[in-house]
């Protein structure tokens, strides 16, 4: 935010100092022979001025415009976060020797319930299991499990849910998902788009569909 306060006053001074500039010259040079702008008493800088005053203003309409419309997009964003109606978000936490985690955070006041984990990937590669963690079971992974599995459609075997974020004084509700793949090849540098598909509990169960990039070599293989 600071960085576009500075800019906002040193572009305008500078656009008004090329303004000047060619409100100075450009009488000269519209009057240059062979390029029949404009003759005799009316190459003036009033009667430029006067000329281009109404694209001037549109300009400025325009700029002013654009201007309202992204400080209205930032008011509705802090507004949608002041009502909890952020979606939730993913992303890719680690990837170790047993298996890849992925932390859910559920931004929205509502909960989070993921029916699909599904795979979109430049390789023949599908998740084949999956196990539930919180922050501080993530070094145990290895040995619990929770017996979530994915069918072939990549319909879990039971849902996920994730609270809501009801009280903003506390941290938003999260979930790390340690997944499995079947297939693959793990010296693929490409990237696979991992999804997980579901919807919010309140009335109208807004459909999500979250997604995150991840390196096919770090998609550990069983």
């Amino acid at each position: 935010m600071g960085d576009k306060r500075f800019y906002v006053p040193v572009l305008t001074a500078i656009a008004f100092g090329m303004f000047i500039l060619l409100m100075r010259f450009l009488p000269e040079l519209a009057a240059w022979p062979g390029w029949a702008l404009c003759g005799g008493g009316n190459c003036t800088v009033q009667g430029w001025l006067g000329a281009l005053s109404g694209w001037v203003a549109a300009a400025a309409a325009i700029v002013t415009l654009v201007v309202l419309v992204r400080q209205v997009e930032a008011q509705n964003r802090q507004i949608k976060f002041l009502l909890g109606e952020n979606p939730p978000s993913a992303e890719h936490w680690s990837s170790g020797k047993y298996s890849t985690v992925v932390r859910i955070t559920n931004w929205n006041r509502t909960k989070f319930v993921i029916n699909a984990i599904l795979v979109e990937a430049p390789i023949d590669i599908a998740v084949r299991s999956i196990d539930t963690r919180t922050r501080d079971l993530l070094l145990y992974h290895p040995i619990m499990r929770n017996g979530l599995s994915v069918r072939a459609d990549g319909t879990l075997s039971r849902h996920i849910t994730i609270e809501g974020w009801e009280n903003q004084n506390e941290e938003p509700r999260e979930v790390f998902l340690d997944l499995t793949f079947a297939n693959g090849s793990p010296l693929d540098n490409r990237m696979a788009s991992v999804r997980f598909v579901g919807h919010l509990s309140g009335r109208t169960r807004q459909k999500i569909d979250v997604s995150v990039s991840i390196p096919v070599c770090d998609l550990r293989i069983e």
